[in-house]
């Protein structure tokens, strides 16, 4: 069964999907992307974007994977509905210090924020 969320709400025409292993994006004005669950290591934010838009983006080993420009407002309940219902965790119990490592990584390349990290590896630890 699919999940489905909108973005802004029903009017907004932003949906992302999660069904068959693909977490899907389809934007107002045609912008779509599809991403392998099994390639997503972790959802981040950037909000520097200005004018009232921030960058959600879907990360992978290391790189983006995809991303997308939203109504700042909007791109944290996103993020949150989208780390609720990704099933991020592959390798289980035990693979906390791997995933920080990871994250570690990430914020070294510059992909996520101190800020995400530091919450990221409070969230891991815990």
């Amino acid at each position: 069964m699919a999940l489905k969320y909108r973005a802004g709400g029903l009017l907004a025409g932003q949906t992302f999907t999660i069904d068959d292993g693909m977490l899907k994006f389809q934007g107002p004005y045609g912008k779509r992307f599809a991403v392998p669950i099994s390639q997503i290591d972790t959802v981040t934010t950037d909000s520097a974007k200005g004018m009232g838009k921030a960058k959600l983006k879907i990360v992978g080993n290391g790189t983006e994977l995809a991303s997308i420009d939203l109504p700042a407002i909007w791109v944290s309940k996103t993020q949150e509905w989208l780390l609720q219902n990704l099933d991020l965790n592959k390798e289980g119990v035990g693979s906390s210090l791997d995933d920080l490592a990871k994250l570690a990584d990430l914020k070294e390349k510059g992909v996520i924020t101190e800020k995400e990290f530091e919450a990221k590896k409070k969230q891991l630890l815990s």
